[in-house]
């Protein structure tokens, strides 16, 4: 990160016209530098400086801000147009402040900001929110593609874990813009570095229906499925909250589901799955929990919810519907590493007698290709 200043200076020479820039150094010294340069006939005068830990993201942030607001006065250059007050409120919302460092007029600058201006907010939020204006022809806004990505790439500058896959997504479909399995792969990269694990799904599919790179298909899949045994089939997030968990494997199957069916469109293979063995038998005993409670526990919100979303659908019934989910668990399940397919796998000493027969017929009824999902739900009841 780069610590340093965020400065706004006027000049007596430019009437109405600020400089807003960044700077590590004092920004008093940044305005002597400026002032010397031939063709400035008046000294620029700091009038309000802020400490940020990272005044190139502050700066974005501002600029961008401005800009959306329309004080920029041109392209490219740090000259806007606009009321100091306004300027500092910007400043104050930015992400990353440090500690204050106002200069204006002798006072320390805060009585120019309403107290309800001072809650912080992400930095991309009203940008984000102007984007899907425009997009959708909401609000103001006419129906406008161009400009909605525009913000859109604003906001994913400045950290929008939404903005980055909605791009995404955007290049990836060809939704108002051309398609780019490039541009799509680039966004949600970004996405999955800011964070959003299930960015890594839709890389996969890229790599292995769009670009054909089943190496880094199998990459992005195992990724994928670190991050869902972190996040979602994880002991500890299912007894914290089992609603939530349940929540989450829902959306994981019918994402895993689709790309399934994706697959099996472009004739492809999923690539293999690479598991360690304690991650596997923590998928199964929760995959297990998710449908003995879709179907038994009539009290869970999973149910309920569940119930009341099928209700909806004349053309579905509750028992077609929970086959449906049936099915995705099976798919999954066909898709994990039989035994030969495990990383960190330990080798155990041979059982004889009852105990080889007992070990055979569970290793025959999880692991064999042909699985059973029948067979599956017989092993816990």
């Amino acid at each position: 990160m780069n610590e340093g200043y965020i400065y706004v200076l006027i000049n007596p020479s430019m009437e109405d016209v600020v400089k807003i820039g960044k700077t590590e150094r004092d920004p008093k010294n940044r305005a002597a530098e400026l002032s010397s340069v031939s063709g400035v006939p008046e000294k620029f005068i700091v009038v309000y400086q802020e400490f940020f830990e990272d005044c190139t993201v502050a700066e974005i942030y501002i600029h961008e801000q401005l800009e959306a607001k329309g004080y920029r006065i041109s392209k490219n250059r740090e000259f806007f147009e606009a009321p100091i007050n306004e300027i500092i409120k910007i400043i104050y919302q930015a992400p990353g402040k440090k500690s204050s460092h106002a200069e204006i007029d002798g006072s320390d600058g805060y009585d120019l900001l309403d107290s309800d201006d001072n809650e912080q907010k992400k930095p991309w939020e009203d940008i984000l929110a102007k984007a899907h204006e425009f997009w959708w022809g909401s609000g103001a806004e006419f129906e406008d593609h161009v400009k909605a990505l525009e913000l859109y790439k604003k906001a994913a500058r400045l950290g929008s874990v939404e903005a980055c896959s909605l791009i995404g997504h955007l290049y990836q479909h060809g939704e108002g813009i051309e398609p780019d399995d490039n541009l799509a792969l680039k966004y949600f990269k970004e996405a999955a570095m800011l964070g959003d694990w299930k960015s890594y799904m839709d890389i996969m599919r890229i790599y292995l229906i769009g670009i054909r790179n089943k190496a880094n298909a199998e990459k992005a899949l195992n990724m994928y499925m670190k991050a869902a045994a972190d996040n979602v089939f994880n002991r500890d997030f299912f007894e914290q909250n089992k609603n939530t968990c349940f929540h989450e494997v829902d959306s994981f199957l019918r994402n895993f589901s689709a790309f399934s069916h994706w697959a099996e469109m472009e004739c492809l293979e999923i690539p293999d799955i690479t598991l360690d063995m304690e991650t596997k038998d923590t998928i199964i005993f929760i995959l297990n929990e998710f449908i003995k409670d879709l179907k038994y526990n009539k009290n869970s919100n999973l149910y309920k919810s569940h119930k009341n979303s099928v209700e909806s659908n004349i053309d579905k019934g509750f028992g077609q519907s929970l086959r449906d989910h049936e099915k995705e668990v099976e798919i999954f399940l066909n898709a994990l590493p039989k035994n030969n397919k495990f990383n960190n796998e330990e080798v155990k000493p041979k059982k004889t007698g009852s105990e080889q027969f007992k070990a055979n017929e569970q290793k025959n009824t999880i692991a064999s290709s042909s699985f059973s999902f029948k067979k599956f739900l017989q092993l816990f009841k």
